[in-house]
């Protein structure tokens, strides 16, 4: 689904990835976890097609380099949480409908089939009785939840998902990816998602990337959570305890 090969790309001069290697699958659900400004966002803008790496070969859904941008209308992207004015004139209904116009083009409207597809997104997300709540006025976790809707529409094959749960409490932190998680199994589809809290996807990850400029290791949960090696990739004293059968991972304060 996703092959980068020493891939380096950044903006402008400015280098942000450095000889990036990994692959995903299809149907794995792949975090990429690493500090502010380790490169975790311009990975997903790279399989986007937004960056043009400058070295390296990056394949996506059989597109590669010059031509992954092609791949856009067989993924679903869901951003990170922002602040949304209760004014925005738009209904969460309407939010959703967004999701198809990267199928539909210029010229062409939604039609019924897409207003069909788009009720039943947001029933699938929980937010049917929200269909024509502005969007302005839902909470932090029912915006995401629409967005998540928005982002399954026109059955993607890939989903990217940039720090969906920032900014949400611990209570809709953990409903928002169960939801993800339930929805991609259903579906069947291959999940990339940048998170900083590796626990909240521990036991539900197929493989775990740290980030830091590069992939600094990329492989299963139980062989990347390793307390030694994370405490050199954060700078900060780091535990790994067992509970319930997963790794969890404790930060603790630097002492030099």
């Amino acid at each position: 689904m996703i092959s980068f090969d020493r891939v380096w790309a950044g903006y402008g001069r400015q280098v942000v990835l450095s000889d990036v290697s990994f692959a995903v699958a299809p149907g794995e659900f792949v975090v990429l976890v690493g500090p502010n400004g380790s490169g975790k966002s311009t990975v997903l803008k790279t399989i986007l097609g937004l960056i043009r790496p400058t070295r390296g070969d990056v394949q996506v859904l059989g597109y590669a380099n010059r031509e992954v941008p092609k791949a856009r209308h067989q993924i679903g992207y869901l951003p990170q949480i922002s602040q949304v004015d209760p004014k925005f004139p738009a209904t969460t209904f309407d939010v959703v409908l967004m999701g198809c116009y990267g199928q539909l083009g210029l010229v062409r409207r939604p039609g019924s089939a897409e207003r069909q597809q788009a009720v039943q997104s947001l029933e699938e997300v929980g937010l049917s009785a929200y269909l024509s709540t502005p969007f302005g006025f839902l909470s932090g976790g029912q915006r995401q939840r629409a967005l998540l809707a928005r982002a399954l529409m026109g059955a993607p094959k890939l989903l990217l998902l940039d720090e969906p749960t920032t900014a949400l409490d611990v209570s809709a932190q953990h409903d928002l990816i169960e939801l993800i998680y339930k929805l991609c199994r259903e579906r069947g589809l291959t999940v990339v998602m940048v998170t900083h809290d590796v626990n909240l996807v521990v036991g539900k990850a197929d493989k775990i990337g740290y980030i830091k400029g590069t992939m600094l290791a990329y492989d299963t949960p139980n062989k990347v959570l390793d307390p030694e090696f994370l405490s050199r990739v954060y700078g900060a004293e780091i535990l790994v305890v067992e509970h319930e059968g997963h790794k969890r991972v404790i930060v603790g304060d630097y002492h030099a």
